[in-house]
């Protein structure tokens, strides 16, 4: 029997994809370096190793990775500290169901950026408690 529930944040809790996409592609024409969003499917959940030999290899060695990523970070963090961090539809009515429904709620965080950004460093606390600021419905 399933007695409690663990979710990845980035791109299941959170819609990070479609953030990132926007934001890599402002940071893409400032840095004015090639545009990696067209090929978001290929790199997408990979850790920063992996990440920055696929970029090194699909752009060349010229491509200003670490400056890219720098500038991206900074674009998404102001975006949040603005907008929040966009939530996936229909996910706090699905944490409240499985909280009524008796459920464990937690959260993984180890290699989550988007809780970096919102401040957490620990698990959610069981059973579901949500912060409230940064998050928007």
């Amino acid at each position: 029997m399933v007695k409690a529930v663990v979710f990845d944040m980035d791109g299941i809790m959170f819609d990070t994809e479609n953030l990132t996409t926007g934001l890599w592609k402002k940071a893409s024409e400032k840095l004015g370096c090639a545009d990696a969003t067209p090929y978001k499917g290929e790199f997408m959940g990979m850790n920063s190793v992996y990440h920055k030999k696929y970029f090194l290899k699909k752009f060349g060695a010229g491509f200003p990775y670490d400056e890219f990523i720098r500038c991206a970070d900074e674009f998404t963090s102001e975006h949040i500290a603005k907008h929040g961090v966009p939530v996936k539809p229909g996910l706090f009515q699905l944490l409240e169901f499985l909280k009524q429904s008796g459920f464990l709620i937690a959260a993984a965080l180890f290699i989550c950026n988007t809780a970096k950004r919102c401040g957490w460093t620990e698990i959610i606390q069981l059973p579901f408690a949500a912060p409230k600021e940064g998050l928007h419905r």
